[in-house]
């Protein structure tokens, strides 16, 4: 079997994106990767270990990596002077390998050398390698760890030759009955060491061209960096959108890893958006979603970035739950909008953070809509809120509004007149408006992604909302 040179692996990974990975104490998403992609970056891995580590390079002094395909349980084979010293079979999952998916690699690669005896020279100088990309379980670790001793009392071990016989057609001639003898002689005679995502964090720590190679980097300060520049209130714009993802990123109490993950990820990509919208534009989009009602952001230029991190982290936030159920939304600095959809219908997104805000945002929003200056035809919904309305009903639903009793107390519009009542209605139809409060649907409470997006569903289209 031809081995696969670097040249070959290179044009394998330029058809691979690049998980992105932080400097940070978490370590490197190897989990990320694709199959592929982390067998080849255990290779790499381990070619610079055997060339550099006084514990690798006295086993081993060349790595092969198999091709992909028939190659008998081992994803690399390891030599000494030619003699083969040892295999690494690599198994990227999200999750921890748990201990028969262990024991079943192991069974399976000593029946391939129980047919070819020619996989290991001496067995007895032989390592194989189980690399992982997270961790394995607790008991997959105690197998692990003592392995010649407990293999061949384990309870489950028939079953699990039964398993990898049927499962590979280069099995089908052997029985259980005559090969279980000589296979427990082989697995009770491999030395068997664990390689786990600590493990490889700290073999790639110290080969940077590694990381670039297979990872896209983002840098991120350290907290202490982060308390200094916040203190300091003077940050660029560049450093503001920074400290907003960092702060973003430690948030606590999100049930789903998975949704945490993902809404990270959707943060990013709307902090990449704003930067690129650049510092003036953005300060137009945030006069958009807190005003043009109230008084505060009239004049963008007003605008002091750090003084009101906590409004825009929050909008930002907001923007990337939204972005779940509309992906490709763009932040626009229109008057009166604030998010593109999908290029023709445009979202106006309306952040209160004060109780009475609430109430007297929505006729204003009403009467700023019918003003001639406004070219708002592509608004098609209005979502007004975030915090608790003074008639938010909360039991798990979006505020109900009592028109009537709001109009009396912020608008002048005599509805006891025809023209009055003519205006009003005009306007209170014209749209679809939701309002909800932050009682309608917390994201931290959420399970599942689908739960999420079910919950976002129901909150963007309005179907917990109603008027009295």
């Amino acid at each position: 079997m031809q081995p696969i040179t670097e040249n070959e692996m290179t044009v394998e990974l330029s058809l691979c994106g690049k998980p992105k990975a932080y400097n940070s104490e978490d370590g490197y998403p190897f989990e990320k990767l694709d199959d592929r992609q982390f067998e080849i970056i255990v290779y790499y891995i381990f070619k610079e270990e055997i060339q550099n580590s006084p514990l690798y390079k006295t086993r081993h002094n060349r790595i092969t990596l198999m091709p992909g395909v028939g190659e008998k349980g081992r994803d690399c084979t390891l030599q000494l002077n030619n003699k083969y010293t040892g295999i690494i079979q690599c198994k990227r999952f999200g999750d921890r390998v748990d201990k028969p998916q262990v024991a079943k690699e192991i069974i399976k690669f000593s029946l391939h050398y129980h047919l070819d005896n020619t996989l290991i020279t001496d067995i007895d100088q032989f390592t194989y390698y189980f690399a992982t990309s997270i961790d394995f379980t607790g008991p997959a670790i105690q197998l692990l760890d003592n392995f010649a001793s407990e293999i061949e009392h384990e309870a489950k071990l028939d079953r699990w030759i039964t398993d990898v016989i049927s499962d590979y057609e280069s099995f089908k001639e052997l029985e259980l009955e005559t090969i279980k003898p000589r296979l427990i002689e082989i697995l009770k005679s491999l030395k068997i060491e664990k390689v786990t995502s600590t493990d490889l964090n700290v073999f790639i720590d110290k080969y940077n061209y590694i990381v670039e190679k297979f990872f896209s980097i983002n840098k991120v300060v350290s907290i202490s960096e982060v308390e200094a520049l916040i203190k300091s209130k003077d940050l660029s714009f560049a450093q503001f959108l920074m400290v907003l993802f960092e702060e973003i990123k430690s948030i606590d109490g999100i049930r789903s890893i998975n949704i945490k993950e993902q809404l990270i990820h959707r943060v990013e990509l709307i902090l990449t958006q704003i930067k690129n919208l650049g510092e003036e534009n953005f300060k137009k989009v945030i006069c958009n979603i807190k005003v043009p009602f109230l008084t505060l952001f009239q004049d963008p230029q007003e605008i002091k970035f750090i003084d009101n991190k906590e409004l825009i982290k929050n909008i930002v936030i907001n923007l990337s739950l939204i972005s779940f159920i509309y992906p490709e939304i763009k932040l626009i600095d229109n008057k009166g909008q604030s998010i593109n959809l999908d290029g023709n219908t445009n979202l106006a997104y309306l952040h209160t953070a004060e109780r009475s805000e609430y109430n007297v945002v929505i006729l204003r929003l009403l009467r700023y809509f019918n003003e001639p200056d406004v070219d708002i035809s592509r608004v098609e919904k209005v979502i007004i809120g975030n915090v608790a309305a003074d008639n938010c009903f909360r039991e798990n639903r979006s505020a109900l509004i009592d028109f009537d009793h709001i109009i009396t107390q912020i608008t002048e519009v005599d509805l006891e007149t025809a023209e009055g009542k003519e205006e009003f209605n005009n306007l209170k139809t014209k749209y679809d408006f939701i309002y909800h409060c932050e009682h309608a649907f917390n994201f931290q409470t959420k399970n599942t992604i689908e739960e999420l997006i079910d919950q976002l569903n129901k909150v963007l289209g309005g179907d917990r909302v109603g008027s009295i």
